[in-house]
């Protein structure tokens, strides 16, 4: 909206939101914002009702990856993975501003759905990735996954995907993932 002169002075609005009184949108300069410095995963919780920016890789007719209301550790969704026999799913996101040579503890609550106890989550953030037997989830309720990854190289930043991998055994697995978080380690 335009401002106009009212007598020697320039005609203001107020703010519909909070009755503020702001000058003329054209008086604004355009703010940048520094880009965050620190490695951050998006949507954690999986609230968006989506799994953006998650990537749950090309549709199978073996298993699905999705957003469920069903039961979520915190908040109102989580991301449910469920495998047909000896199928491998995985879902993916990649971290930038990761430092090199630092450590970083990446946390995620899991819960089994089904009574399979055969096959196994990986997870994975540029090195070798934890390992858990899906018998060590437990049965409709969630646990806690704290594992450390060494990020490669020396100095500077880099990104790498962090790599959910669900590998189901002869006859299935099923488990809930919520509230997956990364944390610099040392800093």
């Amino acid at each position: 909206m335009p401002s106009r002169k009212i007598g020697n002075r320039k005609a203001v609005r107020k703010h519909k939101n909070h009755q503020a009184t702001v000058p003329s949108s054209r008086n604004y300069k355009t703010l940048l914002l520094p880009q965050p410095t620190q490695a951050t995963i998006k949507n954690p919780g999986f609230e968006n009702r989506t799994l953006s920016p998650w990537n749950p890789g090309p549709p199978s007719q073996l298993g699905q990856i999705f957003v469920t209301t069903v039961t979520p550790h915190s908040g109102l969704q989580a991301a449910r993975m469920l495998c047909v026999e000896n199928t491998v799913m995985a879902l993916k996101q990649k971290i930038s501003n990761l430092k090199r040579g630092r450590s970083y503890q990446v946390s995620m609550w899991l819960r089994r759905n089904v009574v399979s106890t055969l096959g196994q989550v990986r997870v994975r953030l540029g090195g070798l990735p934890a390992i858990y037997g899906i018998s060590a989830i437990p049965m409709n309720t969630y646990r806690q996954f704290i594992d450390t990854f060494q990020i490669p190289g020396e100095r500077g930043n880099t990104s790498f995907d962090l790599e959910i991998f669900l590998f189901s055994s002869t006859i299935g697995t099923d488990i809930t993932i919520d509230d997956v978080s990364i944390t610099l380690l040392g800093s």
